[in-house]
Formats: C-alpha cells, sequence, structure tokens
C-alpha cells in the first residue's frame, strides 16, 4: 500500500521512506503471528509509522547523506 503512494527507497524519499516502511512491515508481521485480527494488524503499522515521522533527513545533492535525527 506504502509503494502506491510514497517512496520505499531512503535516497529518494529520506528515513522516514525507508525506516518508517520497515518498521510498520514488521510491527504489522508481529501483530499478525500473535494472531491479531487485520484491523490490529493496520493498526499496529499505523503506531509504528506515526513514531517514525519525528525523523529528519538532510538531502546533500539530492541524496540522503547526513544520517537522520530525531526531533525534539
Amino acid at each position: 500500500m506504502i509503494a502506491n503512494v510514497a517512496s520505499l527507497s531512503g535516497s529518494a524519499g529520506g528515513c522516514q521512506s525507508e525506516i518508517g516502511v520497515a518498521s510498520g512491515m514488521a510491527a504489522s508481521g508481529l501483530v499478525q503471528l500473535a494472531g491479531g485480527t487485520p484491523q490490529q494488524v493496520v493498526n499496529a503499522s499505523a503506531i509504528a509509522l506515526k513514531n517514525i515521522f519525528g525523523l529528519t533527513c538532510d538531502t546533500v545533492a539530492n541524496a540522503i547523506e547526513v544520517p537522520c535525527i530525531k526531533k525534539m
């Protein structure tokens, strides 16, 4: 679902793309393995993504080269 509307690449979309998608997939996968409902699976992914939205990356020459930092 995310790949249809956003970039999955860290170099193109920054930390939120790469780390956010990975976190969402991991969270939803764990809930699925624990026997969660489809709604719980989606909620787990959404909560993981919301946590990552505070990250920022600095682009250098149109590529993400400066590491992510957490906003305070």
